[in-house]
């Protein structure tokens, strides 16, 4: 995936919700001074492939407030104005502990301040997650479709389209990103694994304050490690803990969660085998 651009508050991507080019709309609404997570609004619109101006758009509710990692194929439209008294919504995830609970977090808090149980009302909370654009994409038209403005069924699952590792890894968000500057660290500037690991956490320093990315950071660098076949002790030690504790995140990112249980089958094999 290709580095962000700079958004500014009220800026407009357009997004293809389907192969058959029906549009869908997200605006940017703040970046949390802390987690530095950008959030943007679904924008409530009836999908069509003409899409929709700018100034149509202004007004219109949100089906879902998400954090987004966004995809450089999206076209931004233009900009709305937006309320300065914006609110952070709290966030919410089900326990991976206790079946059947959710826990509620107030927005840059790590520690829940309310217990639910499925079914409660969950209020103007929102998924504690990251979404990247696959995804995001299956999120919005879901949650197009409970207020009757999607009526497509989902598409029938393709036989993915075999791709090279250095192909793969490019649309992998933080995780590629990471893994993709250690190696160059490591191939072009030839520096040791001790100053790479170094230069690679200062370099995405920013992903440490979300949980969601940090573990995907810790992952990029033990996936490139392991493939130099020279991993660092405390980055084993990181990233088996961060999978462990991310459990319920990863359940909802199928590639990073195969990523994830390659990565810990190569920690954990004994060595020499």
């Amino acid at each position: 995936m290709a580095k962000e651009n700079k958004l500014y508050r009220g800026d407009v991507l357009e997004v293809a919700l389907d192969d058959d080019g029906s549009k869908g709309y997200i605006i940017f609404l703040d970046t949390h001074r802390n987690w530095k997570t950008s959030l943007f609004g679904l924008i409530a619109v009836e999908s069509k492939q003409d899409g929709y101006k700018i100034e149509e758009l202004a007004g219109r509710d949100y089906v879902a407030e998400l954090m987004i990692s966004i995809d450089s194929e999206w076209t931004k439209i233009g900009r709305l104005i937006l309320p300065d008294d914006f609110v952070w919504p709290e966030l919410y995830s089900k326990s991976i502990v206790h079946k059947g609970k959710i826990f509620v977090y107030r927005y840059g808090e790590s520690e829940p301040h309310k217990e639910l149980n499925e079914g409660d009302d969950l209020e103007n909370a929102q998924p504690k997650q990251i979404f990247f654009p696959g995804s995001l994409i299956k999120y919005y038209r879901k949650v197009l479709r409970k207020k009757g403005l999607y009526n497509k069924p989902e598409p029938i699952q393709k036989e993915p389209i075999q791709m090279t590792e250095m192909e793969e890894m490019s649309y992998a968000g933080v995780c590629g990103n990471v893994w993709s500057y250690y190696r160059t660290q490591i191939n072009d500037k030839k520096k040791s694994i001790t100053v790479a690991t170094k230069a690679t956490v200062q370099k995405f320093s920013d992903e440490l304050s979300c949980s969601d990315t940090a573990l995907q950071l810790y992952m990029g660098i033990a996936k490139a490690q392991l493939e130099f076949d020279d991993i660092i002790p405390e980055i084993k030690d990181e990233v088996l803990k961060r999978i462990e504790e991310e459990k319920n995140y990863l359940a909802n990112e199928k590639w990073l969660s195969n990523q994830a249980d390659k990565i810990k089958e190569e920690l954990l094999k004994p060595k020499g085998k």
